[in-house]
């Protein structure tokens, strides 16, 4: 039984310490690598860039709507019938 335990157990951690190890070694590489891309491309670009994108968006268009503001009701009337005007012309040109 010992001899041919010996060489059977031998080539089974050959085996084990060269392809299996290998192929799993070579996995986690590839996992390192894609994750790599997800976080450096997808994340931090597309995604970040979407909500730091939207931040500035917000930003911008607050700063903008901070110039109507003036505390006076006469003028937020006179704007609201000003839009609902131009909105009716446009329904009456375009139906």
């Amino acid at each position: 039984v010992g001899s041919i335990k010996g060489p059977i157990a031998k080539a089974a951690y050959w085996f084990n310490q060269n392809a299996i190890d290998g192929a799993v070694d070579a996995a986690g590489k590839q996992t390192v690598k894609a994750s790599k891309f997800v976080y450096e491309v997808i994340d931090q670009r597309i995604v970040d860039g979407a909500v730091n994108g939207a931040g500035s968006s917000a930003r911008g268009l607050g700063g903008a709507l901070r110039l109507l503001q003036n505390g006076r009701v006469q003028s937020y009337a006179s704007l609201f019938l000003g839009a609902a005007g131009l909105a009716a012309l446009a329904v009456a040109l375009f139906t």
